[in-house]
């Protein structure tokens, strides 16, 4: 989906907009708490989520590879 469309969508629903980008998960039900406990933090959030998404995208392949073999070996790290 356009990026202009995903950052209108969280002006005017943030968790319909991070449904789409990542799905039914934890940042989902996050978002849907946020937004139901007070409106602009659900927003915050939402563009959080996708610009987090997006800078992760924009690396080159190699550091992406490096930047999410690094993640899961600390939450394996982290769980052991």
């Amino acid at each position: 989906m356009c990026k202009c469309l995903l950052l209108i969508l969280c002006i005017l629903f943030p968790p319909l907009a991070v449904l789409i980008h990542s799905g039914c998960d934890i940042n989902f039900c996050i978002n849907i708490l946020f937004t139901f406990l007070a409106y602009i933090p659900g927003m915050i959030h939402a563009i959080y989520i996708l610009h987090d998404v997006w800078s992760v995208m924009a690396l080159p392949l190699h550091v992406q590879q490096l930047t999410t073999s690094r993640f899961n070996q600390i939450i394996y790290a982290c769980f052991i």
